[in-house]
């Protein structure tokens, strides 16, 4: 169910993609693909107070997985809150000197807070 959720939000049809996600959690409601799909688009839809809440169940439930925590990092960045978002950056960039986090999440969380040039050499790092 929720493929069509993302081929909705990837078609930026977003008010159809939110039904479809909120279905998906009707039937499993700690299901972690929904939250994040959620957490999307509501992002999109300027939406930050739902967006933020989607987005903090996601890191919940992950156990603080990395596309999770990046999530909530734009998500706090694009509502303006960008200490936050920073905050969690540096919490991803210290996680990977002992693990892989992908350094596209890092350049998209980079680009959210204003640091576009560090973004763009992290990309390059792909």
């Amino acid at each position: 169910m929720c493929e069509l959720g993302f081929h909705f939000f990837t078609a930026r049809r977003y008010d159809e993609a939110v039904p479809v996600f909120q279905s998906a959690l009707k039937l499993e409601p700690d299901l972690l693909s929904a939250h994040l799909g959620l957490a999307w688009v509501y992002d999109k839809m300027k939406m930050y107070s739902d967006a933020i809440a989607e987005a903090k169940q996601a890191v919940n439930l992950s156990n603080e997985n990395e596309v999770a925590l990046a999530t909530l990092g734009r998500v706090l960045a694009d509502s303006g809150q960008k200490v936050k978002a920073r905050k969690l950056l540096e919490q991803m960039q210290l996680s990977s000197a002992h693990r892989y986090v992908s350094p596209y999440l890092i350049a998209d969380m980079q680009s959210a807070v204003g640091e576009v040039e560090k973004a763009i050499r992290s990309l390059e790092r792909l």
